[in-house]
């Protein structure tokens, strides 16, 4: 693989910042000509994360250089008519686009000299931790029979043999090549850190290989049954952990924050508790203010900050509104900080 080059385009006032990926291109099968296509993401498209924009430009018509598009902020013309880049490249651009999160317009445009030839369209939605997306978007497999033959120019190793995807290094797993960002967070969900990425994704689904048992979590518990057994002693269950939606609040890959949390945790909890944060927490002090959310030292943890989760157990607990500890009330509860 070759070193990764950085094209930046100061547009406006914004900077719109792709990283093309050097892909060496060896003698392999030909790929068919077409007109130029986004490739991936397809139009409709629901994104876990930003991934790879890769285009194929096609010599229907002849295509010298391309522009990108994301939300009216367009780059200059990138040129890819070049004998050395076709050689590596043939006519495929592959980026490393930075979506921002929620809705993303995307244009392509091809052009000959200065002339504009041709054109494509998509519209993606990149998933937030902090809203619903649209019903139009859809999780759309990249791993179909005909989406991988436009890319065995590049990556001669598509059906990986099961020695070859049990390979711990990111060197030589075959994953990694496209997928290796995934990863590259403070806290690594275990099975994903050693590219163990077989324990999730099943190798002989169809028609798309490698998809996932469920899009919500409940293949989770191939692993952590043991921590459900324990939940469900509880006299109360947070609702997601009842019915097993995992990924509502963890990233089964990587995150910044410590269990694999979508985000900092108060943000992961207002996403759905709202309410909270507008005014209507049922705690109040005797100044009638709120209790505070964050932004002080956790007197229970002084090792830990305040948030939501200093009060209340995640999953589960036997006090009312998930409050963390063994008392018979919350009055005893809240002299765990309020012991004067």
């Amino acid at each position: 693989m070759a070193e990764r080059e950085t094209e930046m385009f100061l547009l406006k006032n914004k900077l719109l910042t792709f990283t093309v990926l050097g892909l060496v291109m060896l003698a392999g099968a030909a790929v068919p000509a077409l007109a130029l296509q986004i490739i991936t993401p397809a139009d409709g498209a629901l994104l876990e994360s930003p991934g790879h924009l890769i285009i194929k430009a096609g010599d229907k018509p002849a295509i010298d250089g391309l522009t990108i598009e994301i939300n009216g902020v367009k780059s200059d013309i990138i040129p890819i008519s070049a004998s050395d880049y076709r050689k590596m490249f043939r006519d495929l651009l592959i980026l490393q686009a930075e979506f921002d999160p929620g809705e993303s317009r995307l244009i392509v445009e091809g052009y000959e000299g200065s002339r504009k030839v041709a054109e494509a369209r998509a519209q993606v939605y990149l998933r937030s931790e902090y809203d619903v997306p649209p019903a139009r978007y859809r999780t759309l497999p990249f791993h179909l029979a005909e989406r991988e033959a436009l890319c065995t120019g590049c990556h001669h190793n598509l059906k990986p043999t099961a020695q070859e995807l049990a390979e711990p290094s990111p060197v030589s797993h075959p994953c990694a090549t496209c997928h290796g960002k995934l990863i590259d967070r403070k806290h690594v969900h275990g099975p994903a850190g050693v590219y163990e990425c077989t324990s999730c994704h099943d190798t002989g689904s169809k028609p798309a290989k490698y998809a996932v048992p469920d899009r919500e979590g409940a293949f989770c518990l191939d692993c952590h049954q043991d921590k459900y057994d324990d939940f469900r002693k509880s006299k109360r269950m947070h609702g997601p952990v009842e019915v097993k939606q995992c990924l509502v609040c963890h990233d089964p890959h990587a995150s910044d924050t410590l269990a694999q949390i979508r985000g900092k945790v108060n943000a992961s909890c207002l996403r759905c508790h709202s309410t909270v944060q507008s005014g209507q927490h049922v705690v109040r002090g005797f100044s009638g203010q709120l209790h505070p959310l964050e932004g002080l030292v956790n007197p229970s943890d002084p090792s830990k900050p305040l948030n939501c989760a200093s009060c209340h157990e995640p999953h589960a607990a036997n006090l009312p509104a998930y409050l963390r500890g063994t008392g018979a009330s919350t009055m005893v509860f809240c002299r765990r900080c309020h012991n004067k």
